[in-house]
């Protein structure tokens, strides 16, 4: 028998765990403590879990947290009195299990962890004994999750346990592991107890996570509980749909490290209420990361960063931006849009434009658009996707301060923008005033040229009856008055002295064969269509020789077609079940298509 004390100093009450100190350690008591360390992977083997729940190993080292012991099958009695904690042989235990054998490895289990939690509520006698405390109260509050997983009716026992430990840790920005294991026990275990989750997560992405996030530690531990907990975060909290600023947070300060974790996540944060903001939320992502760069200059007070971000710093402690830079560092949804001003921010931002953070920011932003529209056209309504429309049309105007950011996201624009046309035509028609008003030349020039081409295409493409039977004449005009002005201001822009090479050949072939599908489609615009190409054409004579010659060849084609109405119709306007592509080769002839036709239509007849 060897006498043992609690983590105060006091005498032991209860049995030996890995939480009780003494002048030395027997050898059951050394065996004790090296079994805590295989407990949670034991009982992960031995009972399969009945709730849907995996356990899977966490990725994060527990050290001391991992050694664990096996107590003595004796039941804890909080209100009993002081006894001589004796240790016990588990050499038994250590042989195969099965029948009550097995039983009794599970209470065992929790009568230990259950101490444990008991022995926390004591202050060390020595600071030292901190963090091994902390670790052994980790490590028992998952034992105990997977022991009401593997037993549910264990939960009415532990559960009012860890309500008492989470009401101590709760405001203690220091505990963020234990905290998140408490609430992942609320999670899969509160459903039984008639406990909401809500109000603990809240709490923590409220009031403990804005002032942690930039602690390397906590950001691993909140990503990973988020990854691990997924499947039940949806449907029991809004913590995705209702904190994804804050957790962006985290992708914004360690952009190269919780890439394809957030690749994950970004599917949960949206919903009917939240795909706007989340849009803007991924645009501005070098916005965030450098605003919070600044705030973390600011705290530390920083005298060689003053010299290096000036007008930056000076804005940032200016209360007149205060609102403006709280937009960025906003914790929940639903806190007001700064679109209007954005154009201001970025230039208040500009000093950080190569800043390693930001840039990594900047980079990651494709790939998570790509993840956000996959999404969206996967599950999203005709009406999510077409919210979406009049945003896009929004930003790609107002890209953040990083050039090559700017070019990698238009180009993800302009290829999802397509996706949604072809998954939703109708949209041409549901957005009618937003596109005719972007296409105008104030929003092109050579950087935003490539989406704006795109824009013009998806007129001549979709902008016809037979996708969407409220695109009627007037409609069509509308369209053909906004192209054919585009056409006629971009042809005298190319002609000007210094101002050729300003935009492509391509825009121009794209502009003039969308004003001929229109005309094919509303037969009253053919002349004012025919008449439009040929000034076009007479009037290039800047051009290079081989792009002259292009031009002439594409103006002839769409001449030719548009003088026999009925071959138009069918050549320049599928039909709506067609999934062409869109088509740059400046080979392609519209004659022979035309001809193609004639022949198939005089063969039937």
């Amino acid at each position: 028998m060897v006498l043992v004390k609690e983590l105060d100093g006091t005498g032991s009450q209860d049995i030996f765990t890995i939480l009780s100190i003494g002048p030395h350690y027997s050898t059951d008591q050394i065996i004790n403590v090296i079994s805590f360390s295989l407990l949670f992977h034991w009982l992960n083997v031995m009972y399969p879990p009945r709730s849907h729940t995996t356990h899977a190993p966490v990725r994060r080292p527990l050290s001391q947290a991992g050694h664990s012991p096996i107590a003595t099958p004796t039941t804890p009695d909080r209100g009993r009195s002081p006894a001589i904690a004796t240790p016990t042989s588990f050499s038994k235990l250590l042989t195969p299990i099965g029948g009550p054998r097995k039983r009794e490895l599970k209470l065992i289990a929790l009568q230990y962890c259950l101490r444990i939690l008991d022995q926390w509520e004591r202050k060390p006698s020595t600071c030292s004994d901190d963090d091994l405390v902390m670790a052994c109260l980790y490590e028992s509050i998952r034992v105990l999750e997977l022991l009401c997983d593997i037993d549910h009716s264990l939960t009415h026992g532990v559960f009012p346990a860890i309500k008492k430990v989470y009401t101590q840790v709760s405001q203690d920005p220091s505990q963020v592991p234990v905290m998140l294991n408490l609430i992942s026990f609320f999670l899969h275990h509160g459903k039984t107890e008639v406990y909401d989750p809500d109000p603990a997560v809240h709490s923590f992405f409220t009031s403990i996570l804005p002032h942690t996030f930039q602690d390397p530690n906590v950001a691993f531990e909140v990503v990973n509980f988020c990854i691990t907990n997924l499947a039940m975060l949806c449907p029991a909290t809004k913590l995705f749909t209702k904190y994804f600023p804050g957790l962006l947070k985290i992708l914004a300060w360690y952009p190269q490290t919780f890439i394809t974790e957030f690749l994950q996540l970004l599917p949960a944060f949206l919903s009917e209420q939240t795909t706007s903001e989340v849009l803007h939320s991924v645009l501005d992502l070098p916005c965030l990361a450098a605003v919070l760069q600044l705030q973390h200059y600011s705290v530390l007070g920083l005298s060689e960063c003053s010299s290096s971000y000036p007008k930056s710093i000076a804005a940032f402690c200016d209360p007149s931006f205060k609102l403006m830079f709280g937009h960025f560092l906003r914790d929940s949804v639903g806190r007001g849009d700064t679109i209007d001003k954005l154009g201001q921010m970025h230039g208040l931002l500009m000093e950080f434009n190569s800043h390693p953070r930001v840039i990594a920011a900047a980079e990651v932003v494709p790939l998570l658009l790509r993840v956000f529209f996959r999404t969206i056209l996967t599950v999203g309504s005709h009406d999510l996707v077409s919210s979406l429309i009049s945003v896009i049309l929004e930003r790609v105007t107002q890209l953040s301060f990083i050039a090559s950011y700017q070019k990698d996201v238009r180009i993800v624009l302009s290829e999802q923008v397509l996706q949604m046309f072809r998954a939703y035509p109708s949209l041409i028609v549901d957005h009618c005033s937003d596109i005719t008003d972007f296409v105008t030349l104030r929003n092109l020039n050579q950087a935003k040229e490539e989406f704006f081409l795109h824009m013009v295409w998806l007129i001549g493409e979709y902008a016809s009856s037979s996708y969407d039977a409220r695109c009627t004449t007037r409609v069509l005009v509308k369209f053909h008055e906004c192209l054919e002005s585009m056409a006629y201001e971009v042809s005298m822009t190319m002609q000007t002295p210094g101002q050729q090479g300003k935009f492509s050949t391509r825009l121009m072939l794209v502009l003039m064969g969308s004003l001929a599908k229109i005309a094919s489609r509303c037969q009253d615009l053919i002349p004012r269509v025919l008449l439009c190409l040929n000034k076009i054409v007479l009037h290039e004579q800047q051009l290079d020789q081989a792009e002259r010659r292009v031009m002439l060849t594409r103006a002839s084609e769409l001449v030719n077609i548009l003088k026999m109405p009925s071959v138009a119709l069918a050549v320049l306007s599928p039909p709506a079940h067609s999934t062409q592509r869109m088509v740059t080769q400046t080979q392609t002839s519209l004659l022979l298509q035309a001809i193609s036709h004639f022949n198939k239509t005089h063969i039937t007849n």
